[in-house]
């Protein structure tokens, strides 16, 4: 009616949905967005993924990226996609992550580590939380 579903439907589709933040170089940058975005492909970028719902409740996938001061900006990934496959792409990506800043240790440590250091850094609009958020109020019909 007046947008007022909207206000009591918002953790059925979140508004936006990220991943943990990457740092990677400009080769990688442009693979990403499929497209020569970089103005230098050697230098190590910060990047983060993240999608933004629309009024369709369709999402756009993004990729932020930033060297410093002198090379940033953001780019259209994907367009108007479901919310399964935004979680696929996502979820996908923060693995990825997740694994990178995992792999110097001993198996063993891993779940002290992750909890100590890259937990923190997951906001409570990463896909993780989102996730889990989604399971808890949306829990699957049998």
């Amino acid at each position: 009616m007046f947008g007022i579903h909207k206000l009591f439907n918002r953790k059925s589709h979140p508004t936006y949905i990220s991943t943990l933040t990457e740092k990677v170089d400009g080769h990688a940058v442009n693979s990403i967005c499929r497209k020569h975005v970089t103005r230098w492909s050697n230098l190590d970028y910060k990047c983060q993924l993240y999608a933004k719902r629309n009024d369709d409740m369709t999402y756009d996938v993004f990729l932020a990226y930033r060297h410093d001061d002198m090379d940033y900006g953001k780019r259209m990934v994907r367009c108007s996609i479901s919310l399964k496959d935004t979680l696929d792409i996502l979820k996908d990506r923060d693995d990825t992550e997740t694994n990178r800043r995992l792999s110097g240790f001993v198996s063993e440590d891993h779940d002290a580590y992750a909890k100590r250091f890259i937990d923190p850094d997951r906001k409570s609009h990463n896909i993780r939380h989102v996730l889990k958020r989604l399971q808890e109020n949306n829990p699957p019909k049998h």
